[in-house]
C-alpha cells in the first residue's frame, strides 16, 4: 500500500476530503467547504500557493492533503510555509515522509531559504516530524478557551467606567458603518495593522497593501458585527477586537485580532473592549442544547493579552508552535 500523491483540483470531491480530514485531526476548529472555497478565491496571484491532496493506492480514497504557500503577513519570496495533513490511522506508514518529500519537490525551483511549518503541542509526532528534519520552534502560542456561560461581564464594569472618563468611546461595527459609510474600511485597516505589527512574532509583519486586504477582509460572512468593537477618540480608532462564528459549530466563537494603540495602552481599554465583546456573545448565541458557545483564542507566550484573557477566566488549551528551518549545506535532518 502507497500513497499516490496529485495536485488539488477544486472540484467538490477534493473539497469534502480535506475538510474531513482538517476536522478529524482538529475537530476544536472546524472548516466547511464554503470557508476553503472563499478563501481559495481571495488569495492573491502574486503569493505562490499550491495545494495537492494523498490517495490510498489501494482503495483511492483521499487520507492526506498538503501545501506549499508564501505567508502573505510575513512575505518573503523565498520562504514559504509547507503543511502536511494525514488521517491518524494513517500514520507511521510513511505516508507522511513521501508528502513532504513531494512538495519539497514542488518548492525547488524556487530555491527556497526559509521553511515554516506549525503543529500543536498535543500532537507529539507531528512535533518529532518536524525536528527529525531539522525544524526549530521558534514561536509558541498560547491557547485558551472561554466558557460564556461562566463568564460575569459585571465583574469589569469599571473598566468601561474608566474608559467613559478618558473620553473613549466603544462602538460595534455596524455603528462604525453608520457613522463612516465610505470611511469604515481605511478605519479599521488602519487600526488593525497598527496593532498587528506589535504582536509579538519571530519575524517581520509585511503588511498588505489596503486594496488587497479590502478584497480579502471587508466581506466576511462569519464575522459577528456586534461583537467587533472598536475603543474611539474621537475619530481616531485606538483599540480593536473582534469575534468570528463557524458554519461547522455552534459550540465555538473565535477571536481575530486585539490590540490597542501603543499611546493608550494601560488604561483598561483592552478588557472593556473584550468585555463588552464576549458579553454580546453571551447574550446572543446559543449551542443545540441552550447554553452559550465556548469562545477560542491564541496569545503569542510574551503577548500580555494572556494576562488579560486569564482574568477574563479563559482556561490554556494545548499550544500552537511555529516551527522554522533554514534550508542550505547542512541544514537537513533524518528523513530526507
Amino acid at each position: 500500500m502507497t500513497i499516490i500523491i496529485e495536485k488539488f483540483d477544486h472540484s467538490d470531491e477534493h473539497y469534502a476530503a480535506i475538510e474531513r480530514i482538517a476536522n478529524t485531526i482538529y475537530p476544536e476548529y472546524p472548516e466547511t467547504m464554503a470557508d476553503m472555497q472563499r478563501r481559495d478565491r481571495k488569495r492573491e496571484a502574486k503569493y505562490h500557493f499550491q495545494r495537492f491532496v494523498g490517495r490510498e493506492s489501494g482503495s483511492q480514497r483521499i487520507i492526506a492533503y498538503g501545501e506549499a504557500r508564501h505567508d502573505s503577513y510575513s512575505h518573503h519570496p523565498q520562504k514559504f510555509w509547507v503543511e502536511v495533513y494525514l488521517l491518524p490511522e494513517q500514520q507511521g506508514q510513511g505516508f507522511g515522509r513521501k508528502f513532504y518529500a513531494h512538495i519539497l519537490d514542488h518548492l525547488a525551483p524556487f530555491n527556497p531559504t526559509i521553511l515554516e511549518a506549525g503543529t500543536r503541542s498535543d500532537k507529539v509526532r507531528a512535533m518529532r516530524f518536524l525536528e527529525d528534519r531539522g525544524y526549530e520552534l521558534k514561536t509558541r502560542e498560547y491557547s485558551s478557551m472561554l466558557d460564556l456561560n461562566r463568564f460575569d461581564s459585571a465583574e469589569f464594569a469599571s473598566y468601561t467606567t474608566r474608559c467613559r472618563a478618558a473620553g473613549i468611546e466603544i462602538i460595534d461595527l455596524v455603528e462604525l458603518k453608520r457613522r463612516y459609510p465610505s470611511q469604515w474600511t481605511r478605519i479599521v485597516y488602519d487600526i488593525t495593522t497598527a496593532v498587528i505589527k506589535d504582536i509579538p512574532w519571530h519575524d517581520t509583519f509585511t503588511p498588505l497593501p489596503f486594496d488587497v486586504w479590502c478584497n480579502k477582509y471587508e466581506t466576511q460572512p462569519n464575522r459577528i458585527d456586534g461583537a467587533f468593537l472598536l475603543a474611539m477618540d474621537g475619530a481616531v480608532a485606538v483599540g480593536v477586537t473582534m469575534l468570528f462564528k463557524s458554519d461547522a459549530t455552534q459550540d465555538s466563537l473565535f477571536t481575530g485580532t486585539t490590540g490597542i494603540r501603543r499611546a493608550y495602552r494601560r488604561k483598561g481599554i483592552a478588557i472593556a473592549l473584550k468585555c463588552q465583546s464576549l458579553d454580546y456573545a453571551k447574550h446572543n448565541f446559543r449551542n443545540a442544547a441552550g447554553n452559550a458557545p465556548n469562545v477560542m483564542t491564541e496569545n503569542e507566550e510574551n503577548n500580555p493579552m494572556y494576562t488579560i484573557n486569564q482574568r477574563l477566566g479563559f482556561i490554556r488549551q494545548p499550544d500552537w508552535m511555529a516551527y522554522r528551518k533554514e534550508m542550505g549545506a547542512g541544514s537537513k535532518g533524518k528523513g530526507e
